[in-house]
């Protein structure tokens, strides 16, 4: 068995893994050291069924007691387009009607906030076609058949590039979701800490080099959180 098992949700994996694999080799932590992705739903099982030692998640588990839990990013959700979609939309039942909005399904973390989002809007938007993944979101918006509500770290999901799409902000009341680190307190030590902070900085890192070149609003889309936003419940 690995002495560190960690799972990161789909949307970050691409963005984390290379770095924490690499300082998981210098001695930063225990010598074995497993990785997986997936969907937020199926890592914070396997965290309270003790497969894994850590995850990477949008959802923090708040009605569950013995976790310690560790805010990295906040993010801001965006309408995210064909490039030919040039001037921010305002009426979103209205862009639907031009284009149909690619959705997260139910299966995902994301799915259901943003649908809860869009009923307490009341806003009344077909339901044309459902994905797991921002990378089949993304190939479609690449091929022009669609739009999609989708944060700056979805893109990296998606595989999109600067000139892949048009990036708008969403026209009404926004949207956000945090990305958490948690793990069962009292069971790594300073670990989870130590992995937080560094989580923080590749994030930092990708706001300013990758993130950017999507635009200003991509990049205030995407807060880091400061090195003291620990909880322990």
């Amino acid at each position: 068995m690995p002495d560190l098992r960690i799972a990161v949700v789909n949307s970050l994996a691409g963005t984390l893994f290379p770095e924490l694999f690499e300082r998981s080799h210098v001695g930063m932590w225990q010598d074995r050291f497993a990785l997986r992705t997936g969907l937020s739903f199926d890592q914070n099982e396997a965290l309270l069924n003790q497969e894994v030692d850590v995850v990477i998640t949008a959802e923090p588990l708040e009605g569950v007691s013995g976790l310690e839990r560790h805010r990295l990013a906040t993010e801001t959700h965006m309408i995210v387009a064909p490039p030919s979609l040039k001037e921010a939309p305002d009426d979103l039942e209205a862009l639907s009607e031009v284009l149909p909005l690619l959705r997260y399904n139910s299966h995902t973390i994301m799915g259901p906030k943003i649908d809860q989002h869009l009923r307490r809007l009341r806003l009344e938007i077909p339901r044309r076609a459902e994905f797991d993944s921002s990378w089949s979101i993304g190939e479609l918006i690449r091929a022009g058949q669609g739009w999609a509500i989708m944060t700056p770290l979805c893109l990296f999901e998606a595989q999109l590039r600067p000139l892949d799409v048009a990036i708008h902000p969403f026209p009404y009341v926004t949207l956000k979701r945090t990305i958490w680190l948690v793990t069962r307190q009292g069971e790594l030590g300073d670990i989870p800490a130590d992995l937080a902070v560094l989580s923080r900085r590749i994030l930092a890192d990708r706001r300013e080099n990758r993130v950017a070149a999507f635009g200003p609003l991509a990049m205030d889309a995407l807060d880091i959180a400061g090195e003291d936003m620990t909880t322990a419940l």
